[in-house]
């Protein structure tokens, strides 16, 4: 785990609010990013793709999305999280199962 995505707990509140925010596909591809190890964005959104059943496009408009919010970088050789993004990482945290799925899609989950 990346250490800057520590002390985050005061924050706690903020879960539901991004999880519900950002949708599951943004919040898996921003985990995808962070156990990045030198992977084009293209690169990961393609393998995503083929694992989660996802339509491509799809991830890839999520990507831009989280790129326009500043929480990736992608465009060369690698995709990363910034700062913002290991914030917004930080306060989801690990327990994305059972809290994602009783929070945000439970009901009216927008994805596009």
């Amino acid at each position: 785990m990346d250490n800057r995505t520590h002390g985050f707990r005061q924050f706690e509140c903020l879960k539901p609010v991004i999880l519900r925010s950002l949708g599951r596909n943004k919040i898996l591809i921003l985990r995808r990013v962070r156990g990045n190890s030198f992977c084009s964005m293209t690169k990961m959104l393609i393998e995503m793709s083929e694992n989660l059943g996802i339509p491509l496009s799809t991830l890839k408009s999520n990507a831009r999305e989280l790129r326009r919010m500043e929480l990736v970088e992608f465009g060369g050789v690698e995709a990363r999280l910034t700062d913002r993004g290991v914030v917004v990482l930080g306060i989801v945290g690990e327990s994305f199962g059972s809290d994602y799925d009783n929070i945000a899609l439970s009901g009216g989950e927008n994805e596009k």
